[in-house]
């Protein structure tokens, strides 16, 4: 096998698996924990394959399980890597491919069974519950990259994972993908053990935790050199999410207003950078250290925070509103305390509502020039056109240009 974008290390596997499950190791501390978990499902004891890919060869290390060990040829980022790994299985010939993070745990064997059998007898995507144990809102939510059961055909019917956001978006997009353009008249019916709500893919009743970390703007501001990149990556698979959804070009603008509004009440060149990226598939270079406006601490244990897109902007003046009267804002478990004086906070937010319908501008702009670029590369990718996209995202990659 060859490939632009990863090259392979070691060929551990040990006997003729038709199934595979794939994780990207982007951190060995992660690696370990999820060792742990595989030898508790008993999954080292199943006929499957592993695939890990990793970001160094010097930490590559011997699992001991039946695996395809490979590396990154260059920084592809997650949706380089989920891309690569998705084709690289499907040119082996595997029947089903799971694919997961290292850090989703999955509640038991008896759920991995039912993916794969539900995956492999109905040739649709199968995901899983995500369950959030601090988390008291009981709606249903679900990850295409974890604990995701996808059988051989879907990729010929909905395409692989797009790699050009780099980091993050990847999911959003190819959930968006499924759903509508495989939808048909919405027929809520079980399946087996499954919930079937789509034609595309099932929802299965089975589960897995995730830590539950990066959900508010405030998080995202306090650990900003991990998701800055994502705010970047998200904000492009919108885009490319328009071609088959028009209201995403409206979304785009929302929270391209959104981060923007942050952007300019912190001052925060990094975020601005993110933003500016956006309409290109340019590298956002890492983040540098800046002054912090907000503190993060735990209160409590569990409380009820819904992750949908609304929620997300629910909160926003009624938090902003405490945090200039009081310096502080209790939201789900934790609570945010500024850490800057309240009257330059107050004046930078006066600042920035006005700058609001400039930030909307500024959207338009990036949609006009993200048109342009939408030129340079292959989507969506499948199977007979992934050659051309992967040499597409290595150009794009040592170019520096994503």
């Amino acid at each position: 096998m060859s490939s632009n974008l990863i090259s392979q290390v070691n060929d551990a596997r040990k006997g003729h698996a038709r199934v595979c499950i794939f994780a990207p190791v982007g951190d060995g501390r992660q690696l370990s924990v999820f060792l742990k978990q595989v030898e508790r499902l008993g999954l080292d004891k199943r006929e499957v394959d592993f695939l890990f890919i990793y970001r160094d060869i010097y930490d590559i290390q011997d699992t001991g399980l039946s695996a395809l060990y490979f590396v990154e040829n260059y920084p592809i980022g997650t949706s380089g890597c989920f891309f690569a790994g998705q084709k690289l299985l499907y040119e082996l010939g595997y029947s089903v491919i799971v694919s997961t993070d290292l850090d989703a745990e999955l509640d038991s064997i008896e759920t991995f069974d039912s993916i794969v059998y539900l995956a492999r007898e109905n040739k649709k995507a199968v995901f899983t519950r995500s369950i959030f144990n601090e988390n008291t809102s009981k709606q249903l939510a679900y990850n295409v990259n974890d604990w995701a059961a996808f059988p051989r055909e879907f990729f010929d019917e909905a395409g692989f994972s797009t790699p050009y956001m780099w980091r993050g978006g990847e999911e959003y997009e190819l959930l968006t993908r499924i759903i509508k353009t495989t939808r048909r008249k919405y027929d809520a019916m079980l399946a087996g053990s499954g919930v079937w709500p789509f034609p595309g893919y099932i929802v299965h009743s089975g589960g897995y935790t995730h830590p539950f970390v990066g959900f508010s703007i405030y998080h995202k501001l306090v650990e900003r050199k991990k998701y800055y990149p994502y705010v970047s990556g998200i904000l492009r698979a919108i885009m490319f999410v328009s071609e088959y959804d028009k209201t995403a070009l409206a979304k785009f603008v929302m929270w391209y207003t959104f981060y923007g509004f942050f952007a300019d009440l912190l001052n925060d060149q990094a975020l601005k950078q993110a933003l500016k990226t956006s309409g290109r598939f340019e590298l956002l270079r890492e983040v540098s250290e800046s002054q912090q406006w907000f503190k993060i601490e735990k209160i409590r244990e569990t409380g009820e925070f819904s992750n949908t897109s609304i929620s997300r902007i629910a909160y926003l003046p009624l938090s902003i509103i405490s945090l200039a009267i009081f310096g502080k804002y209790d939201l789900y478990t934790d609570r945010i305390t500024l850490l800057v004086e309240r009257p330059k906070f107050i004046i930078n937010l006066l600042k920035a509502t006005l700058l609001i319908p400039i930030r909307k501008l500024e959207a338009l702009s990036r949609i006009m020039e993200w048109k342009k670029e939408r030129r340079k590369v292959v989507f969506p990718v499948k199977p007979t056109n992934a050659d051309d996209a992967e040499s597409v995202y290595r150009n794009l990659v040592c170019q520096t240009r994503l």
